[in-house]
């Protein structure tokens, strides 16, 4: 492992009841996807410890899960009944197994991780930032608020972006508070000077995207490799607009290592009629469609195989693009709209309109699925779950691993 890489990416909301199947591929250096594989010799399997990678989809026993979250040494299960469940790397420990319930006493709505950073929701609207969480000695702390309540994390690096219940965006900061003749330090939030109302939050190694209500996409922080979008290679620590993207109502947003990604679609009034009743009722329904993906490509994280002939974009010596600064449609086979998508360290995944699941970008630990190491610079099906009579719902990549969520 070269370099401090992480799982970054929005977390599709899953309403889990009913019956689903977990899988999941690529790193498993920690035993974070399976702690054992079985061979046959003769009549008799026997349990052999894992291996580091899973080439094709493994299948996960973990019960009733409302979303997972994955870094690079550690998987997060997060409960319907509000405990977050973990494999691989035991937060706050120098150990690798399982953990039932990471954070006893709490009610968990939502969790977000990097290499780092480990953020976590509560029922109550409070944020709990869990620093270094692989040192032995770290422990979760409660971030200061005044009483303001959250509904949205999204963890970078060295950051945690947090949005509160009235769509107020703004950073976890460390400060030191007076206790007495003594100093002691605290976290804290600072909000961000953006009026607008944001909905969601997506991070990626060193940089963010903030999506509001309206559909409108802003970007801050890094811009080194282009993941700002914003047609340069420069860091922007204001929030501002994605020029490319004004005009399209964007649903959702993901952010990986230093890639970002958007879905297109407009929300359309249904109406239906109750089971239970003669009364018509009108809701609320999302037609997804384009996918737009910025930022780096050197594992080909964009789909993006040939130049796009932009001046602002570096390429190799092969013709791809290596850094794409603004947005660009990225093309599915069989023109499929694109329902979600996640964003690993260096690679993408995505489940399409048919329910097929999609991956590219960087395969050396097999999170890409397909069997092999290799790399993917155009998206490709995967296989292993093409055959199978089930619809994925959602997904998420972690650093160097993707899991599915698919409903039975």
């Amino acid at each position: 492992m070269d370099e401090t890489e992480h799982r970054a990416s929005s977390r599709p909301a899953l309403n889990s009841e009913g019956n689903f199947q977990f899988c999941g591929f690529g790193y498993n250096g920690f035993a974070q996807i399976s702690t054992h594989r079985s061979v046959s010799k003769g009549q008799e399997v026997e349990t052999l410890p894992p291996r580091s990678s899973a080439l094709t989809p493994v299948t996960l026993d973990v019960g009733c899960v409302s979303c997972i979250v994955a870094c690079w040494s550690t998987t997060f299960y997060l409960k319907e009944n509000g405990t977050v469940s973990t494999m691989g790397w035991i937060c706050g420990t120098k150990e690798v197994g399982e953990e039932a319930n990471l954070l006893p006493g709490h009610f968990v709505t939502d969790v977000c991780c990097s290499w780092t950073q480990l953020a976590f929701l509560t029922k109550d609207g409070d944020c709990l930032l869990w620093s270094n969480y692989t040192n032995g000695m770290s422990k979760p702390v409660k971030v200061k608020s005044n009483g303001v309540k959250f509904k949205a994390v999204g963890c970078r690096e060295s950051s945690c972006i947090l949005i509160t219940g009235s769509g107020q965006a703004g950073f976890i900061a460390n400060e030191q508070v007076q206790d007495g003749s003594d100093t002691k330090p605290v976290v804290v939030f600072r909000p961000i000077d953006i009026t607008n109302q944001m909905s969601s939050v997506a991070c990626g190694k060193e940089h963010a995207l903030l999506l509001t209500s309206s559909g409108v996409v802003y970007s801050l922080g890094s811009g080194s490799r282009g993941q700002l979008g914003r047609g340069l290679l420069v860091d922007e620590q204001s929030a501002e607009v994605v020029p490319a993207l004004e005009g399209i109502r964007i649903q959702f947003v993901a952010a990986g290592g230093w890639h970002s990604a958007a879905i297109s679609g407009e929300k359309r009034k249904e109406k239906s009629r109750n089971n239970n009743s003669k009364v018509l009722q009108t809701m609320d329904n999302v037609s997804f469609g384009d996918l737009y993906m910025w930022g780096w490509n050197e594992k080909g994280q964009l789909g993006l195989a040939v130049n796009h002939h932009d001046d602002d974009d570096r390429q190799s010596s092969s013709g791809q693009v290596q850094c794409q600064t603004v947005p660009v449609p990225i093309n599915i086979p069989d023109d499929l709209e694109i329902l979600t998508v996640s964003c690993g360290t260096r690679h993408t995944a995505a489940v399409a309109g048919d329910g097929s699941v999609w991956t590219w970008g960087w395969g050396y630990y097999g999170q890409l699925g397909h069997g092999d190491q290799e790399n993917r610079s155009t998206p490709t099906q995967v296989a292993a779950l093409s055959s199978v009579k089930l619809k994925p719902k959602t997904l998420c990549c972690g650093a160097w691993s993707t899991f599915v969520i698919i409903a039975k």
